[in-house]
C-alpha cells in the first residue's frame, strides 16, 4: 500500500484524485483516527464504520486498484505495485477469503450438529451423566471412588 500510494502521489493528477486514492488506502489499512467524542452527549451503542472485516478490506482493495487503473499515468517500474500484480493479489485474497468462509461455515454447522446430538436429544449427555451418578451412588462404598471422580466433571445444560 505504501509503495503504490507514494507512487500515486508522485503522479501529475488532480489533488482530488490523490486524496481519493489516499482515502481508499486508509480504509484498507485502517489508518482512520478515532473521532473525539463527548461521552455525555453521544450514544454509547453505535454502528461500527471501521470496515476492517476481511471482506470489506478486499472490496476496498478492488476499489483502490480501480482508482489507480483509471489513471494512465500510473505505470510504475516496480513489479509488485503494477496494476497486474495488484489484481493478482486481489484475486488471491478473494480465493483465500472464500476458502476461510466455507471452512468457517462448515465448522459452525458441525458444532450445531454436535450440540444437537449431545444436548438436544431425549438421551443427551446431561441425562446420561445423571443416570451414571445415580448408579454409582447405588453401589455404595464400592462405587465411591468412581463417583468422586465423575462429580468433578462439569456439565451444564445449554439454554
Amino acid at each position: 500500500m505504501t509503495k503504490s500510494l507514494n507512487y500515486a502521489k508522485s503522479l501529475d493528477i488532480s489533488i482530488t484524485d490523490k486524496e481519493n486514492i489516499a482515502n481508499q488506502a486508509k480504509k484498507i489499512r485502517g489508518d482512520q483516527k478515532p473521532k473525539s467524542v463527548n461521552p455525555e452527549t453521544t450514544e454509547t451503542d453505535g454502528i461500527s464504520t471501521s470496515q476492517m472485516s476481511y471482506d470489506s478490506r478486499i472490496a476496498n482493495l478492488d476499489a483502490y486498484i480501480t482508482q489507480l487503473a483509471s489513471h494512465p499515468e500510473y505505470a510504475p517500474n516496480e513489479t509488485e505495485i503494477q496494476i497486474a500484480s495488484l489484481q493478482t493479489l486481489h484475486s488471491s485474497l478473494v480465493t483465500l477469503s472464500q476458502a476461510v468462509n466455507s471452512a468457517g461455515n462448515a465448522l459452525i454447522t458441525a458444532r450445531a450438529n454436535r450440540n444437537n446430538i449431545l444436548y438436544n436429544n431425549e438421551v443427551n449427555v446431561i441425562q446420561l451423566i445423571k443416570d451414571i451418578k445415580a448408579y454409582l451412588k447405588s453401589l455404595g462404598d464400592a462405587g465411591k471412588p468412581y463417583y468422586n471422580a465423575i462429580v468433578k466433571l462439569q456439565f451444564k445444560e445449554t439454554k
